[in-house]
């Protein structure tokens, strides 16, 4: 809980930095923060069940498979034939492709 206020705290700090330097990008910056606001926060939550952060881990690891399969597949024409080819590679996978 403490690293969770020590973190929201160091964001509103930065935030607030940003908006008082007379800089042009210093103010770009805090206004991207300004969008992102709530994404950002939402990296800093934890899963409870397993007090793990939530990452996007997986689905990176799935399209990266599938960018490796689409390397080596010299160029399918025919997109229903790559998209079985994904998916039969994927038959045997940990991995999960929703189709």
């Amino acid at each position: 809980m403490l690293l969770h206020i020590v973190n929201n705290y160091f964001i509103f700090y930065q935030y607030h930095y940003l908006f008082t330097v007379f800089i042009g990008e210093y103010r770009e910056a805090a206004l991207s923060i300004e969008r992102w606001l709530p994404e950002i926060v939402n990296s800093f939550m934890i899963k409870p069940d397993t007090n793990t952060r939530y990452t996007s881990s997986f689905i990176e690891g799935s399209n990266n498979y599938i960018k490796v399969i689409k390397r080596t597949s010299y160029g399918f024409r025919c997109f229903k034939t790559f998209r079985n080819k994904i998916l039969y590679n994927h038959n045997n996978s940990r991995h999960v492709i929703f189709a």
